[in-house]
């Protein structure tokens, strides 16, 4: 019991740091992603080690350590498995190079915002404006410079940039192959009718006397 309580001071202590050191609490908002409302599970405690990624067999070999502090409990369990597939991706913890003393809610932040970004930019929905866009890549560039390892979202979304870019050029060729068949259509038509004028006058004449 007196072990636990040592370990809860220290949690507090480690937080009560961050915050002197003038690092911003993130503060995740319920509307920002589906994660954020969801359970969790017991409170924080300290890492006796780290497994090496390539060690991990599956997600429940799977523990996000930040700081020594393992902060699991902040995360709800599918948005772990989220996190975990994205890590897996790569065969590191995206995360493992975060700013040593980093406030506790801000790094959760960090991981379930990585995971709000990873979802859209596969969803790549219709409703996605180019406010959201420019959001992301803001978002991603900030987390990259205190240590996220986000490059591979960086470059889905260039990916699906030039993919869009590709589609917008492709749609306007086609635009204006539809314009030359309706010119073409038009002029079919015209010559349709003088054809059937002379046709016309043709058969009058032929019939003349």
């Amino acid at each position: 019991m007196n072990s636990q309580k040592a370990v809860d001071m220290d949690i507090d202590l480690h937080q009560e740091n961050v915050q002197e050191n003038g690092l911003a609490v993130y503060d995740q908002s319920v509307d920002d992603s589906e994660c954020a409302d969801a359970p969790v599970s017991e409170g924080l405690r300290f890492s006796q080690s780290v497994i090496e990624f390539k060690d991990i067999k599956g997600i429940n070999d799977f523990n996000i350590v930040v700081d020594t502090l393992v902060i699991d409990s902040e995360i709800p369990k599918h948005c772990q498995i989220k996190y975990y597939d994205l890590c897996r991706s790569q065969m590191t913890y995206l995360h493992e190079n975060l700013l040593k003393g980093l406030n506790v809610k801000l790094a959760v932040g960090i991981i379930l915002e990585t995971v709000t970004i990873a979802d859209a930019i596969r969803a790549c929905q219709v409703t996605i404006t180019r406010d959201d866009i420019e959001t992301w890549d803001k978002t991603l560039k900030a987390f990259e410079e205190i240590g996220m390892k986000v490059g591979l979202l960086e470059a889905k979304r260039n990916e699906q940039v030039k993919a869009e870019e590709e589609m917008k050029i492709i749609k306007e060729k086609l635009n204006d192959v539809r314009g030359v068949i309706k010119n073409l259509d038009v002029e079919i038509e015209t010559l349709m009718q003088k054809g059937h004028k002379l046709d016309t006058i043709f058969h009058k004449e032929a019939d003349a006397p």
